[in-house]
């Protein structure tokens, strides 16, 4: 009886919802053939997944039905709800059929299990594409796939919660690619109802990803007692796959708004004039901040100084809670919002590589060369703020390889001293591993990169102005000169190899330096009594004795 009611509110709130997105469709003699449109698509799914075979390829099922006819221009309630219904209906039986793929392509239970999610995946893709595809790419497409985000983002199914994010991929494609403004389309068919159909698309989308976040602050703020709840991560994946941020985030405060709204009183738990350093982080969870930090990276709230928290403390929260994805998303985002229209049109073509996906075997300098290097003539901003704080929590979190990558990727937005000392760690840290695993050979290599560096900093700084040499530099009690870390990263690495008693590649070394190393027996053999009673800390003479003693 609980469920039958939860659901039942559940189908109300999601008509509710597609009933306000709607009005956002400026031809009103255009809304009940749109529903009608959703509707037969929705039916057309269906009906391909209860009759889906595993050895007859998938073949689309076309209505013969005039959506014209069919539409009932007197009653749009009573279609908006039997929207919301079909959108439930599909939706179970996408969930049937997922089961059904998954037993017939793997009957029996084995251990060789691994890819078997991307073979069904594949499989319901191509099930969804055959309905979404290029001959309903219009607004009834993208009230569709609307209709079924939103049952998706509230209803709550019994089955795998893998299964729904599976389906949740499958129907919102990450950029747009089905039932949106982007949707599949011949190149030469831009006339001037598909531009219409382009704003009547957005418009609804835009709407119901408003009011989706609207409902999730609502139903948040009333948990124990609220009978519905909003899934944050489906309503980013609409967000995202319909690219709403993205076309209106110069103009469209009150999207921004909702999207602050939950950074501060959901993910937070602070009100809007609250100070952001007294914020407390032991609450906040991965499955609420990711979604989050998307909706922020996309919408960028801060255009409209409606962003309560500071970007560098969201940064250093994903940072805290392991999402460096997320948090390189953010900084990317707050480069792209400050550079101005020549610059960002340039920046478009050729995209920066993600630093966090970076590969072990190659350079750090292979990111640089793609990173977004233009900074405009202001001394901070909003993006210089971000990419510190992420290069800064990689360094207090001792990730000196992902901080040196970060470094290089925003070099001219973190700062001189900041990527000197990224690198300077990362080759001290990767130093003492080499020495470790006796591969004496690859330490020349580091010593490379650090002079390197330091040739490229100090010319940097001596172009700039005085007031820039200051830039992104760590205020520490143990800061190293710049000038002097090819020096110092030398003497760490004849230290370290002296300390282990390779004197040979450290003679060598210190040779190739042009620096002492000094040979005599008798000094090495009283080191290596000093380090044997500072670490082990045990002599063989009151070994024996005690267990003499013992015995």
């Amino acid at each position: 009886m609980e469920e039958t009611e939860q659901l039942q509110t559940s189908e109300a709130l999601a008509s509710s919802i597609l009933m306000d997105a709607l009005q956002s469709i400026e031809d009103q003699k255009q809304r009940p053939t749109v529903i009608q449109q959703a509707i037969n698509i929705l039916n057309n799914l269906e009906s391909q997944a209860n009759s889906f075979s595993i050895e007859e390829p998938i073949a689309v099922v076309k209505d013969e039905k005039d959506d014209a006819d069919t539409a009932d221009n007197n009653d749009i309630n009573s279609n908006i709800s039997k929207l919301t219904y079909t959108a439930i209906s599909t939706l179970h039986s996408l969930h049937m059929f997922v089961h059904r793929v998954h037993v017939s392509k793997y009957p029996k239970p084995s251990r060789k299990k691994k890819g078997s999610s991307g073979v069904v995946w594949k499989t319901l893709a191509s099930l969804v594409d055959s309905s979404l595809g290029k001959e309903n790419a219009s607004i009834g497409s993208t009230v569709a796939v609307l209709a079924m985000g939103i049952v998706l983002s509230i209803v709550s199914f019994d089955d795998d919660s893998s299964i729904t994010k599976m389906i949740t991929s499958a129907t919102i494609s990450p950029n747009g690619d089905k039932g949106s403004a982007s949707s599949k389309r011949e190149e030469d068919t831009s006339t001037k109802e598909e531009a219409v159909n382009t704003n009547s698309s957005h418009l609804v989308a835009r709407a119901v990803v408003l009011e989706l976040l609207r409902q999730y602050t609502q139903s948040a703020k009333v948990n124990k007692t609220s009978k519905t709840t909003i899934d944050l991560q489906i309503v980013a994946k609409i967000e995202s796959g319909f690219a709403v941020g993205r076309k209106c985030r110069h103009h469209d405060k009150e999207l921004s708004q909702a999207v602050d709204d939950i950074l501060c009183k959901q993910v937070f738990g602070i009100s809007g004039d609250t100070d952001d350093n007294d914020v407390s982080t032991t609450t906040i969870s991965k499955d609420i901040l990711t979604p989050t930090v998307s909706l922020v990276s996309n919408i960028r709230p801060w255009q409209h100084q409606t962003m309560n928290i500071s970007i560098d403390k969201l940064i250093t929260i994903a940072g805290e809670l392991d999402l460096w994805l997320s948090a390189e998303t953010l900084c990317d985002a707050a480069i792209e919002s400050i550079l101005s229209s020549e610059l960002e049109s340039s920046t478009k073509k050729k995209k920066a590589a993600l630093a966090t996906s970076f590969p072990n075997g190659l350079e750090a300098e292979s990111i640089l060369r793609d990173s977004l290097v233009v900074v405009p003539k202001q001394v901070e901003t909003i993006a210089h703020l971000a990419t510190g704080a992420l290069v800064d929590c990689a360094l207090d979190y001792r990730l000196y390889r992902r901080a040196d990558v970060f470094a290089s990727k925003y070099y001219s937005w973190v700062g001189q001293a900041r990527y000197a000392e990224s690198r300077y760690l990362h080759a001290l840290d990767t130093i003492t591993k080499l020495v470790k695993k006796r591969q004496v050979p690859i330490i020349d290599k580091q010593i490379e990169r650090v002079d390197s560096v330091v040739q490229r900093v100090s010319k940097d700084l001596t172009s700039t102005t005085t007031s820039g040499e200051n830039q992104g530099k760590r205020i520490r009690e143990d800061d190293i000169a710049i000038d002097t870390m090819s020096e110092r990263i030398r003497e760490f690495s004849i230290r370290k190899l002296r300390a282990s008693n390779n004197h040979s590649a450290a003679a060598r070394l210190a040779k190739l330096w042009d620096m002492e190393y000094n040979t005599d027996p008798l000094m090495m053999q009283a080191e290596l009594q000093k380090r044997r009673e500072t670490y082990l800390q045990w002599s063989e003479r009151f070994v024996l004795h005690r267990y003499s003693t013992v015995a």
